[in-house]
């Protein structure tokens, strides 16, 4: 059915603006491509460009490009899949990109030439079910400054570790999953170390003390800081190698040395295996002083 305003509008932005309704306003935006999709088959989508060109996100100027294409440019590299997981970041994306029955947008990071970000937003065809139109509109600069404030929302500035409220997020997605365990560590007599030398140099001890935490980091297995000398780990895997990780961390801790400080520091750790999954963190806190009175340096192990 025809706009009963288009023709007015058509005329009014050519002859008082000297706009072009098609290309100057539909079409015009620098960093915006729009292109149609043919979807009888999901799994062979091409995009054919109606607008732009796909240099504007530093792939070849072709007339079509697979969709496919671009998606396998995603940069996993970024503070969101970093938070969810990059498999389930990608699987996201993924669901939001190929909903073609429905309008849909997601966002994500790209490296072609350069980095960057992308909005995609599909939108079906009243008259058909066999195309859709895509738009690809370049957002970089905005997305580079909300991913850094995302970023800080959910870090530790001083350790660069998941903060707690990083801590809260994946404790409540995953605390469910087989073989949890929460390890719960304390750096030993740290009050010492900075009531002798300072903040400052503490800092130094505890930025060290996180690269060590940092290093037995994998997939899903992470550590958050939670205070000032206290951290806590929310790992799956197996007794054995639990264990191992917290001997690995209580050799590597007592290594740490900065002048002029002789002593160094050690740290205590409290792991809980989680098998009822109620307060697994306080009970992991609790096992943690059980090894404090038992003269730190150490760690306790506890089977629910």
């Amino acid at each position: 059915m025809k706009n009963p305003y288009f023709d007015k509008a058509f005329l009014t932005l050519q002859q008082e603006y000297q706009l072009d309704m098609i290309h100057d306003v539909l079409l015009g935006k620098s960093n915006r491509m729009i292109c149609y999709a043919e979807i009888k088959d999901p799994k062979n989508v091409f995009l054919s460009i109606i607008s732009g060109t796909f240099k504007m996100i530093g792939m070849k100027d072709h007339d079509r490009i697979r969709y496919e294409d671009i998606l396998q440019c995603y940069d996993p590299n970024n503070s969101y899949a970093k938070m969810a997981s990059v498999e389930k970041h990608l699987d996201y994306i993924r669901s939001r990109a190929y909903a073609f029955s429905t309008e849909s947008t997601v966002t994500l990071p790209i490296i072609t030439d350069q980095r960057r970000w992308i909005t995609i937003d599909v939108l079906p065809i009243d008259k058909t079910k066999d195309i859709v139109v895509v738009f690809i509109t370049e957002v970089t600069e905005a997305m580079n400054q909300e991913e850094q404030n995302y970023e800080k929302s959910h870090q530790d500035p001083l350790t660069g570790l998941f903060n707690k409220y990083a801590l809260d997020f994946h404790y409540g997605e995953r605390y469910l999953w087989p073989h949890f365990h929460v390890l719960y560590l304390d750096l030993d007599d740290f009050k010492r170390i900075n009531d002798t030398y300072g903040h400052n140099f503490g800092n130094l001890y505890l930025k060290a003390f996180a690269d060590i935490l940092a290093s037995h980091q994998d997939h899903y297995n992470m550590f958050y800081r939670v205070g000032g000398d206290e951290f806590v780990g929310l790992f799956w895997g197996t007794t054995s190698y639990i264990k191992d990780v917290a001997k690995q961390i209580i050799y590597k801790t007592k290594n740490i040395r900065f002048e002029p400080d002789e002593e160094g520091i050690s740290v205590s750790i409290g792991i809980i295996k989680a098998n009822q999954r109620e307060d697994v963190i306080r009970k992991a806190d609790k096992v943690l002083y059980e090894v404090k009175g038992l003269g730190k340096d150490q760690y306790r192990y506890v089977n629910e």
